[in-house]
């Protein structure tokens, strides 16, 4: 084994974690809009919106978790989301972020959330989840277990570009 293969997963939360901190998620988008899930990962979200009737796509480019969320009878592409983004502009109702904007450098983070925003018909929804770095424990180790973090994006921040972007803010929080 070569350390290649190593994958930061090791740290990531389990399924039924994330189901039970994604689930309040699910009804901030309206129940008969189309629903974007950009980097989807194994599709826990887009199960949760089929659950609650809800239609979902999932964008993601890892084979193993596409193919694994198409057996499961889900909408997925396997697709670079800044394309997927740009190709698909005023296509959704909602569209969720959770666990990607921390996987690129600034100008790249500033672009997927404006992407996010042109995705969008209007009234539409964006949820964007990212670590707390605010919390001594995520900044001082767990941001950094997942070698694939490039930066943190403070909530102050996604706030501020999300206004300047047009956008309402309706809540914010931390989990």
């Amino acid at each position: 084994m070569r350390v290649d293969s190593f994958h930061p997963s090791v740290f990531a939360s389990s399924t039924k974690v994330r189901r039970r901190i994604q689930k309040k998620y699910v009804g901030y988008f309206p129940a008969n809009g189309l629903v974007a899930d950009i980097g989807c990962g194994d599709g826990v979200f887009l199960d949760l919106l089929k659950e609650s009737g809800r239609r979902g796509i999932g964008v993601d480019h890892t084979e193993k978790f596409v193919a694994q969320i198409k057996e499961r009878g889900l909408e997925v592409v396997r697709e670079d989301a800044f394309d997927f983004l740009r190709e698909n502009q005023s296509k959704f109702d909602g569209v969720l972020a959770s666990h990607i904007i921390e996987h690129f450098p600034a100008t790249k983070g500033l672009e997927l959330i404006e992407l996010i925003c042109d995705a969008l018909r209007p009234g539409g929804v964006a949820v964007m989840i990212t670590p707390a770095y605010h919390d001594l424990s995520v900044s001082g180790e767990r941001f950094w277990l997942d070698i694939s973090h490039v930066r943190p994006y403070p909530l102050k921040l996604l706030r501020e570009v999300f206004l300047h972007l047009g956008m309402d803010i309706v809540t914010t929080g931390y989990d």
